[in-house]
């Protein structure tokens, strides 16, 4: 009985031995773990803009529809000088009347407006 069974023998060599097997996994855990993380946040910021943008777009529900049907009747006969006010700034913008007068001349190609049905 001259030996204590919870002093530190051949137990401290096998959790030392462990410990540097175990690395390699605790470094797969440890990026798994980080992927697991990104799509986390991947699947909260697509949550997030799903709410935003139905919200945003029940702000327009009922306008943008009549706005563009009238529009649209107006333009019967494709013509860029009568789109223009109508014509956003950002389009304005970025585009040519060039530009523009040739997109119209396109539009002009397929005929008359037929339908504006949805």
């Amino acid at each position: 009985m001259d030996q204590n069974p919870y002093a530190p023998g051949s137990a401290d060599l096998k959790e030392n031995e462990m410990k540097k097997s175990g690395g390699f996994l605790s470094i797969i855990k440890k990026i798994l773990i980080g992927f697991g993380v990104v799509l986390a946040l991947i699947i909260i910021l697509l949550v997030w803009a799903g709410i935003t943008t139905s919200k945003t777009y029940g702000k327009f529900d009922g306008v943008a529809e009549p706005y563009i049907r009238e529009f649209l009747r107006n333009q019967s006969p494709w013509n860029y000088e009568l789109a223009k006010p109508q014509l956003s700034f950002s389009w304005l913008e970025v585009t040519t009347d060039e530009q523009g007068d040739k997109l119209f001349k396109y539009f002009n190609k397929l005929g008359a407006l037929k339908s504006i049905d949805s």
